[in-house]
């Protein structure tokens, strides 16, 4: 599964390439100019890159640092199934990644979801939201998960772990009249490519990865 962040890094690394010749092309500013100032763009035009580390800072809550930086190495995961990267180092901003359960109508699938992590953690419940396009009675339309159908009232004791594993039995838990609806959205939306090491095609293969990070 780490593919797919090789994938999302390198399609990003194209697409900033493409926009800085665009930009070089049609003004004569200095080249270091330039790049600097597409540091400023809005993430559509200067997408994040994603990392297996944090940064420490001291606007940041050791408690937040440490258990990230315990997420991203694994520790507690099956990251065959499951694994986080974060956001340009950021502790407060990741990524995580949820391959589909093989006995639900996602099987097959890998679901990218945004994770942020307020200040108050963990008195207060991170925001996450599917990346990925997906149906599921308890996902509203625009991709944020009900954890209080699987975890009840957000309690300071549970920790990202707990909520990732939560976002995961929740997918296996579907309505049965609606699984082969659910099977053609996932082949359409996040399917997973079964010889993803050896893929070098195209990123438009690789539909499991949110637009943003597309280069075609």
């Amino acid at each position: 599964m780490d593919e797919a962040v090789r994938v999302i890094n390198r399609e990003r690394k194209g697409f900033i390439e493409a926009v800085l010749a665009g930009v070089l092309k049609s003004t004569e500013l200095p080249k270091v100019l330039v790049f600097v100032a597409l540091q400023y763009l809005p993430s559509s035009y200067n997408p994040p890159s994603l990392e297996k580390e944090v940064k420490y800072s001291s606007n940041v809550p050791d408690r937040i640092v440490d258990e990230v930086s315990s997420l991203i190495t694994g520790d507690g995961l099956d990251k065959e199934q499951c694994f986080v990267q974060s956001v340009s180092r950021n502790p407060q901003h990741l990524h995580g990644f949820l391959k589909g359960p093989e006995c639900s109508p996602f099987a097959g699938g890998l679901f990218q979801i945004e994770i942020k992590i307020p200040e108050e953690y963990p008195k207060v419940a991170p925001r996450l939201n599917y990346l990925t396009p997906i149906h599921h009675e308890n996902i509203d339309n625009s991709g944020s998960p009900n954890l209080r159908k699987m975890l009840g009232p957000w309690c300071d004791t549970y920790d990202l772990k707990i909520v990732l594993k939560a976002l995961q039995t929740q997918l296996m838990l579907v309505r049965a009249d609606n699984e082969e609806q659910l099977k053609k959205e996932t082949r359409e939306h996040a399917m997973w490519p079964s010889n993803a090491k050896n893929m070098l095609g195209n990123s438009k293969h690789w539909n499991c990865i949110n637009p943003l990070y597309r280069h075609l």
